[in-house]
């Protein structure tokens, strides 16, 4: 870590920490847990979760990161089995993970700790285990990779030295949490003194905004996986460069395509390092690096992984564990310090995949058997040629079939089910051939699937058998089924790889995903299965093809072939962009405006906008459409309420808004109003609004102080004498935290070390009190209504939601959250606005 505690070491829009920060922060969650203690940590990507993976580290815990948009059923067999019983967590994310473990430590508890004395440290030994990664099983069943101390400090060395990490290095971090690389991205470039910095969206970033991103936050250092890298690759030219300030690109985790390494080669040369890196899980982030040269000769066929790195020993062995000779095909066995101790309750597949390292003398050494297949070539340096038949990579994600398989044998309409995985190209999808039962229904089973398994492990189509082919030792013949599939697309599509020529446009869709069916012009792109990917490839495929340059606003507004024909025969251009985006295709109804909060946009809110019934439309920061920031809240409402009066007229019309969109939402009803546009309904979620008098928090805490005083005090007599102390601390604790979340968001005690412009304009709005008719969606337990019945009156409708305030749009809880705002929805029509003249009684 750096040397200079003033240093920058975590970096995003909601929150930045300097070193010396960072350590004190790590300092309180040592002081928590205990040594060898495993922990769960459920955060989304944030300065928050790198700090808590750096205390767990100090204090000898074990971390076992959870993807906060996990689904609930993987996520409570996965605690199941590692039989987690503390987590750390972000108070969104508390109720839900209270449901699985005995105890939760909120972070906002664990900062406001005092430590005294020296930092809380374990004595950690190298042998001690550092964290738990989970990755997928071959036999369908879940597989957890222990890391021991020493093999991370091993590799943490070896790639701070490889990578050049440095004070004045900043690396955007984009994996997501729950994987090595993650862990790989935060602890690498700290360890370096550089800093990590998280992208101010969590969504998909566009080539051009990924790049933008890079330039406006001076970024140094990134990694990407190979699929978004040869995107990039594509749309790199003479006029639109690299970022300046970029010196190292690592991609992997994919086979990287020679074309784009030569074409990277040409426009690039030396002036950026390019490497590309490998290693699985159980070799503790990365075995193998290779530096592109602009000397080097290109392969035409595969490109080198190059050499090992961190104490790797890595080897081509065949079945019988003996070395091969250069240009020989076999398994890459990789030993030395990095090889993880096992699979957590797993003997069966740790012996099967760690083995003696025959090449060792050393007492205990071990080789692990990656089942990927590679040569060594004559200078040195090794090929990867590809997997195992039964694991395969989509879209950066290791998937194994057989997990795929066994969550599709426990749905009652599957007899017997068997994953394959197609490719044409560079393009690859999963296919899962079915012997059903009596009634199969595949809509259903698609819903179904989307709550067991995350987006990348479902399978593009689904093929229905009466049996499925079998070899004469009793084993399942995949060969037969890719060829049989494989005669049945070139059938289907007139012998040739794709349909015939229909169009420009239709033939981009082919490319992307439709050689496997036929596309028609009313298809819908999230219905073929696109993904974030997918829509960057189209969005910059139709300005390659057509000169017109579409956003991802316009792809969720237009989502098929016609819709975007259209816009192009239009001549859509940037400069008709305006903040107002239609969502959905629904026309009957009164229109729904979904305001932006933090960070500009709505792209969160898409799959709940195309649920509604109704007409659904979308507020964007005009930052996004590229005009200049506007300067405060009250600028931004009457920019809006602009915009809508010129589509909707005098209304009426309802809007939505989330976070600190639901403080924006309500200064635009204001500017509406004022505009004499009938506001309908005003849907809050989970917004505090902010800067109202102090003198509010006292008289609205009142009836829920005098509410919560006996309660308090029936239970302190249940409570033994000898914890009173505890107890009376515990509540002070909460209260304490009640008041400063209620409080006015005041300017802080110290200035931010970074500028957050949605922050600075929050803390200069001043919100006026006004008689709207308010839908309170809240996932608080506390009494948040009293503050909007202060701004708009008694007419509030509260409708609690079970889920945490960052999750409640994610596609797991989204049932959830349309069935509470239809509950929201159901109440009392609106009402006239008038000023208020006096203050609340």
């Amino acid at each position: 870590m750096s040397k200079q505690p003033d240093t920058p070491a975590l970096v995003s829009c909601s929150r930045s920490m300097n070193y010396d920060e960072l350590s004190l922060l790590a300092d309180r969650v040592a002081s928590v847990v205990c040594d060898g203690e495993m922990i769960a940590v459920v955060m989304p990507p944030g300065p928050e979760i790198a700090a808590v993976m750096l205390g767990l580290l100090r204090r000898g815990a074990v971390f076992f990161l959870l993807n906060p948009e996990t689904p609930e059923a993987e996520r409570a067999s996965m605690l199941g089995r590692l039989q987690i019983r503390t987590a750390i967590a972000l108070y969104s994310f508390v109720n839900t993970m209270k449901q699985y473990v005995a105890q939760v430590f909120r972070l906002r508890e664990i900062e406001q700790l005092t430590i005294n004395g020296s930092r809380a440290s374990g004595e950690i030994k190298p042998r001690d285990l550092a964290y738990i990664v989970h990755t997928s099983g071959s036999t369908g069943e879940q597989k957890f990779v222990e890391v021991e101390h020493h093999s991370l400090a091993h590799a943490l060395g070896a790639l701070v030295d490889l990578f050049g990490i440095a004070a004045g290095d900043r690396r955007i971090a984009r994996a997501s949490p729950g994987t090595d690389y993650f862990i790989s991205e935060i602890l690498v470039t700290l360890s370096g003194g550089g800093a990590v910095v998280f992208p101010n969206s969590a969504g998909a970033l566009t080539i051009t905004e990924f790049t933008a991103e890079m330039r406006r936050e001076r970024i140094t250092v990134t990694g990407i996986p190979a699929s978004y890298w040869h995107e990039w690759v594509r749309q790199t030219n003479e006029n639109n460069k690299l970022p300046p300030d970029l010196r190292l690109v690592i991609t992997g985790m994919e086979r990287v395509d020679p074309g784009s390494l030569a074409k990277w080669r040409k426009l690039v040369g030396n002036r950026v390092r390019l490497l590309n890196v490998y290693g699985p899980a159980e070799t503790t982030l990365i075995a193998t690096a290779y530096e592109s040269l602009a000397t080097d000769n290109a392969d035409p066929v595969h490109v080198r992984i190059g050499r090992p790195v961190a104490a790797a020993a890595v080897r081509v062995l065949d079945q019988g564990l003996r070395r091969l000779p250069p240009g020989v095909v076999g398994e890459l066995c990789v030993g030395g310090a990095g090889v993880v101790r096992g699979y957590r309750d797993d003997e069966h597949a740790t012996r099967s995949q760690f083995v003696a390292d025959p090449f060792n003398s050393k007492s205990g050494a071990r080789l692990y058997k990656t089942g990927d297949y590679g040569y060594l070539d004559s200078t040195g340096y090794f090929v990867f040629v590809g997997r195992r038949d039964e694991q395969v990579k989509i879209r950066g994600h290791r998937v194994e079939l057989g997990e795929i398989e066994a969550v599709l044998q426990r749905n009652d309409s599957v007899r017997q089910a068997v994953c394959t995985m197609m490719q044409y190209d560079d393009d690859r999808w999963l296919v899962a051939h079915i012997v059903p039962e009596q009634t199969f229904a595949e809509t259903e089973l698609r819903a179904w699937l989307k709550t067991q398994v995350p987006a990348h492990m479902r399978p593009a189509e689904f093929v229905v058998l009466d049996e499925i082919p079998m070899l004469r030792s009793g084993k399942i013949d995949r060969d037969a089924l890719i060829k049989r599939h494989a005669a049945r697309i070139a059938q289907q599509n007139n012998g040739a790889g794709r349909p015939a020529d229909s169009g420009k446009l239709q033939q981009l869709w082919h490319e992307l995903f439709g050689r496997h069916h036929t596309i028609l012009p009313t298809d819908n792109f999230f219905d073929c299965g696109g993904d974030s990917l997918q829509a960057v490839q189209l969005l910059a495929g139709i300005e390659k093809e057509f000169g017109v340059s579409l956003s991802l606003q316009d792809l969720f507004a237009h989502p098929t072939i016609a819709g975007q024909r259209a816009l192009i025969e239009g001549g859509h251009a940037a400069s008709n962009y305006t903040s107002l985006s239609r969502l959905n295709e629904t026309n009957s109804g009164r229109p729904l405006v979904i305001v932006h909060g933090w960070g500009g946009g709505f792209f969160h809110t898409i799959h709940f906008a195309r649920r509604l019934n109704r007409p659904v439309y979308g507020l964007q920061a005009i930052e996004h459409v590229g005009t200049s920031r506007h300067e405060s809240v009250e600028e931004m409402a009457a920019h809006y309420a602009d915009e809508m009066m010129r589509e909707f007229g005098n209304g009426p019309t309802d809007l939505l808004g989330h976070s600190l969109g639901g403080v924006i939402a309500y200064a635009t009803a204001c500017a509406l109003a004022q505009r004499r546009h009938r506001v309908g309904k005003l849907f809050i979620v989970d917004t505090i609004p902010s800067n109202l008098p102090k003198w509010v928090h006292v008289k609205f805490l009142a009836p829920y102080i005098r509410a919560r005083i006996p309660l308090h005090m029936r239970t302190l007599l249940r409570t033994p004498p000898q914890h009173w102390r505890q107890f009376i601390r515990a509540r002070r604790r909460s209260w304490k935290e009640l008041m400063k979340k209620r409080r006015a968001l005041g300017q802080p005690k110290s200035p931010p070390r970074r500028y957050d412009y949605y922050r600075d304009l929050s803390e200069k709005f001043v919100p006026q009190c006004r008689e709207f008719d308010v839908r309170l969606l809240t996932a608080s337990n506390n009494p948040i209504e009293i503050y909007w019945r202060y701004l708009v009156g008694n007419n509030v409708r509260v409708v609690p939601l079970h889920s945490g305030h960052v999750d409640m749009f994610t596609r797991e809880h989204l049932d959830e959250f349309i069935a509470a705002f239809y509950a929201a929805d159901h109440g009392a029509n609106s009402i006239n606005q008038k000023p208020l003249s006096i203050l609340r009684a």
